[in-house]
C-alpha cells in the first residue's frame, strides 16, 4: 500500500476528519453466545466467545499515533449501567459480559443474543429483564438499532405461560416491544468467516481497519450481504454457512409466521427487519 507522506501537512480539521473516518461501527452485544445451543456439538468457530472479547476492545485507530489515539478516545465512554433501583435492568446487567467501553455515537446495533430457553442451565442469569435492559442501553446510544436472535419471539410463540425462566407473558412482551418502532431480528445462526486478516481489512467489510469482528446484516442490503458472502467463498477464506443455500423467503415466511402468532397482526406489532450476523475469525479453528 502505498504511504502518503503529505499527511501530516494537511490542516489539523481535515486529519482529524480522516481519523473519524477510520473509527468501526460496531454490534455491542450484550451477552456471549450459548454456542452448545445454537450449533450443538459441532461448532463452527472454536473462538467464538474471544470474538466478542475482541469487539469490546478499544479502537485499532488509538495504536496509530497519539493524534488518532485521541480521536480513538473522545468518544470512547464507560458502558451505561442501571441504577440500583431499577432491578429488573440491574440484576440482569450484573450477570452478563463486562463491557467496560463503547462508542455510544457509533454503535449500529445493540444486540441480544438471550432467549428464555438459555435458562435452562443453572449457570446463565435468570433475574431481571434482558430484553428491558437491551432497549434501555439503546436509549442511550442514539442512532442505535436493537438486534434480537429469532429464538426469542420462537420460544414466546410455542411457550406463552409465564414461569421462573421466562420473564413475561406474551402479553408483557407484546406491550413491551410495542414500545419501540422496529426490531431487528437475526434469522438464523451466526455466520462465521475465517481467512487471512489482511484480506479482511481490505474489503472494509469489518471497519476500515479490521477491528469490527461481528457485524449484522439486513436481509435487504442485497449488496452488502453478497459481499460478505463473496469474500467468504474467495480461495483461502472459509464459509461456515451460506445464507442463499436455503431460500431466504422460507425465513422471512418463518419470522412472519412468528409475529403473527405473538402479536396476532402485523398492525400491532413493531417493524421486525430480518437480518444475518457474520463474525470473522482470523485464527485457523474452522471445524467444518
Amino acid at each position: 500500500m502505498a504511504t502518503f507522506h503529505l499527511f501530516p501537512q494537511l490542516p489539523t480539521e481535515l486529519r482529524l476528519a480522516i481519523w473519524h473516518l477510520c473509527l468501526p461501527h460496531r454490534v455491542v452485544e450484550l451477552d456471549y453466545q450459548r454456542e452448545d445451543l445454537l450449533f450443538g456439538a459441532k461448532r463452527p468457530c472454536a473462538k467464538n466467545a474471544a470474538l466478542t472479547d475482541a469487539n469490546t476492545r478499544i479502537p485499532a485507530l488509538s495504536r496509530v499515533n497519539r493524534e488518532a489515539r485521541g480521536v480513538a478516545l473522545e468518544s470512547w465512554q464507560p458502558h451505561p449501567e442501571p441504577l440500583s433501583d431499577s432491578p429488573e435492568l440491574a440484576d440482569w446487567a450484573s450477570g452478563i459480559i463486562p463491557v467496560p467501553r463503547v462508542d455510544s455515537h457509533r454503535t449500529q446495533f445493540v444486540h441480544l443474543n438471550w432467549a428464555p430457553a438459555q435458562d435452562i442451565d443453572a449457570d446463565w442469569p435468570a433475574d431481571g429483564d434482558p430484553l428491558r435492559y437491551a432497549m434501555w442501553v439503546a436509549d442511550q446510544m442514539p442512532g442505535s438499532e436493537i438486534s434480537l436472535d429469532a429464538s426469542l419471539l420462537e420460544d414466546v410463540q410455542y411457550n406463552s405461560i409465564h414461569s421462573e425462566k421466562h420473564p413475561w407473558t406474551r402479553e408483557e412482551l407484546q406491550d413491551l416491544m410495542r414500545r419501540r418502532k422496529s426490531f431487528t431480528v437475526v434469522v438464523q445462526e451466526p455466520i462465521f468467516i475465517h481467512g487471512d486478516f489482511h484480506r479482511v481489512a481490505q474489503t472494509g467489510l469489518w471497519g476500515l481497519l479490521g477491528d469490527a469482528p461481528v457485524q449484522i446484516v439486513h436481509a435487504d442490503e442485497e449488496a452488502r450481504l453478497n459481499s460478505f458472502v463473496e469474500l467468504g467463498r474467495e480461495e483461502g477464506m472459509k464459509l461456515s454457512s451460506d445464507p442463499f443455500k436455503n431460500p431466504l423467503k422460507d425465513r422471512l415466511q418463518e419470522l412472519s409466521d412468528t409475529v403473527m402468532a405473538v402479536f396476532g397482526s402485523d398492525e400491532n406489532a413493531p417493524r421486525l427487519v430480518p437480518a444475518f450476523m457474520f463474525r470473522y475469525c482470523p485464527h485457523n479453528c474452522a471445524s467444518n
